[in-house]
């Protein structure tokens, strides 16, 4: 990336017009600064979904040890690690990516920062879809505890 760094910014200075030159710099900027701020953030809603599934975790290892079966909880757990680590695995991808503009000549300029922008919006569809499948995944594994609670709950109440 650092080569192909350089050659942008050679190009970006072979740029007659400043405003131009000013426009695509500050967009090259703003996508850095919106890939940071986004992964950061998807960071720490991972971070948050891997604490839910903690808690699961261990409210299910508590109901085994009472002798309920939480065989479904576990496959659901697992489900949803899988997924968290898939989706960290992209958003570490994504944070080490680095979205630089093409520039082949002044005349083209807009519609190359414009598929730069739309490549990095494209790449944060895709990167919310992932936290999104985790996200599910780890409603699943509650939802799923859940209803073993209120099952394991009915058959104490039928045997008082």
């Amino acid at each position: 990336f650092s080569e192909e760094r350089e050659d942008f910014e050679d190009r970006l200075s072979e740029i007659k017009d400043k405003k131009k030159q000013a426009v695509v710099e500050r967009v090259d900027n703003k996508i850095a600064t919106l890939n940071n701020k986004h992964t950061d953030r998807f960071n720490k809603l991972l971070d948050k979904l891997t604490s839910i599934l903690s808690r699961i975790e261990v409210k299910a290892d508590e109901l085994a040890t009472d002798g309920v079966n939480v065989s479904t909880v576990d496959v659901a757990v697992q489900i949803a690690k899988d997924a968290i680590g898939v989706a960290q695995r992209e958003i570490t991808e994504q944070a080490g990516k680095d979205y630089i503009i093409e520039i082949d000549s002044e005349s083209s300029l807009g519609n190359v920062v414009s598929s730069a922008f739309k490549e990095f919006r494209e790449d944060m569809e895709t990167l919310r879809d992932s936290i999104k499948v985790a996200r599910d995944a780890v409603r699943e594994a509650a939802k799923t505890l859940k209803e073993i609670i209120e099952s394991s709950n009915t058959t104490d109440e039928s045997t008082e």
